[in-house]
C-alpha cells in the first residue's frame, strides 16, 4: 500500500464501491512505489512485487467490467529505473528540477536496460539560489564571526555579509561547510548560518564590492544535489525547503 489508498486486497471492492455510487466517477487507477528511487538490489525487486500485484489488481478491475481510467505508477525513480511502470502516465517530481534519483554507479551490472534507461536520459537542474553581499567588514587575525565563535580567521581577512539564512532555506548544518560563488570565484561560508545571514570569507586582497550577486546553488555554483549531500539529505528537500519570502524569478 502506498502513502494513502487502500491495501491491495480491497482494490477491486473499492472500485466496485466507487462504481455503485451516482455521485462518484473513477477516473483513474495509481499506486505509489516505495523503493523505486533505490538501486538496491532487493528495493529493485521490491519494487517490481509492487508493479505485479498493480497489475494483478488492474486486470482484475477490468475483469469485473469497470473501467480502471488512467492508469499510472511511475514516480521520478520509476521512470528511470523502471519503464515496466509507465503504463498511461507518469508523474515525476524531482526530476523537474533536473536531479536524477538514482546514482549510475549504484546500479547492479544485471540490470542493463535499467542502465540503458539511466544514461539516456539527460536532465539538468533548472533551479539557483541567488544572494547578494549586503555589507563587507575586514577582521584581523584571532577574530571570531557568527553565532558560537565556530570559525576563527587565521589572518587578516574581508567579511562579506550575505542576506540569506536557515530562514529562508539555507541548511544551518551547511556552516563552515559551504560556499558562494561571486563574480565567478568561489569564497567559503564561514562561521554558523543564521536566521537571516550568513558570511563569506572574502581573503586578503577584496575583489568584491558591496551588491555583487552571490550564487548560492546552481548556475555557475555546485548544485543543489550536491549541498544535499553536505547535510545528508535529498536534493528535493533543499528545493522544496525555500521558504515564500525568497522571490522567485522565472526564466
Amino acid at each position: 500500500m502506498g502513502r494513502n489508498g487502500c491495501p491491495i486486497n480491497e482494490a477491486l471492492s473499492l472500485t466496485r464501491h466507487i462504481n455503485s455510487c451516482s455521485w462518484l466517477k473513477l477516473t483513474g487507477t495509481a499506486t505509489h512505489l516505495a523503493s523505486s528511487d533505490s538501486a538496491n538490489i532487493q528495493d529493485i525487486d521490491y519494487t517490481k512485487i509492487q508493479l505485479t500485484r498493480f497489475k494483478e489488481s488492474i486486470t482484475a478491475i477490468k475483469a469485473a467490467g469497470i473501467n480502471p481510467g488512467i492508469i499510472h505508477a511511475a514516480n521520478s525513480g520509476a521512470i528511470i529505473l523502471h519503464p515496466d511502470s509507465w503504463f498511461d502516465m507518469v508523474r515525476p517530481g524531482i526530476l523537474l528540477y533536473g536531479y536524477k534519483t538514482a546514482q549510475e554507479n549504484e546500479l547492479p551490472p544485471e540490470y542493463k536496460n535499467e542502465l540503458s534507461n539511466y544514461k539516456n536520459l539527460t536532465v539538468e537542474p533548472v533551479m539557483e539560489l541567488r544572494s547578494t553581499v549586503a555589507l563587507i567588514k575586514k577582521i584581523t587575525k584571532g577574530e571570531s564571526v557568527s553565532y558560537g565563535r565556530t570559525w576563527t580567521a587565521d589572518q587578516d581577512t574581508y567579511i562579506g555579509i550575505l542576506p540569506i539564512g536557515y530562514a529562508d532555506g539555507l541548511p544551518r548544518l551547511v556552516s563552515n561547510k559551504w560556499q558562494a560563488v561571486i563574480n565567478g570565484k568561489t569564497y567559503p561560508l564561514v562561521g554558523r548560518v543564521c536566521m537571516d545571514q550568513c558570511c563569506v570569507n572574502l581573503g586578503q586582497e577584496l575583489n568584491v564590492q558591496r551588491w555583487d550577486e552571490a550564487i548560492i546553488f546552481g548556475g555557475s555554483a555546485p548544485d543543489a544535489g550536491e549541498l544535499a549531500s553536505v547535510v545528508g539529505t535529498i536534493p528535493y528537500e533543499i528545493t522544496c525547503n525555500i521558504s515564500g519570502r525568497v522571490p522567485r524569478v522565472y526564466v
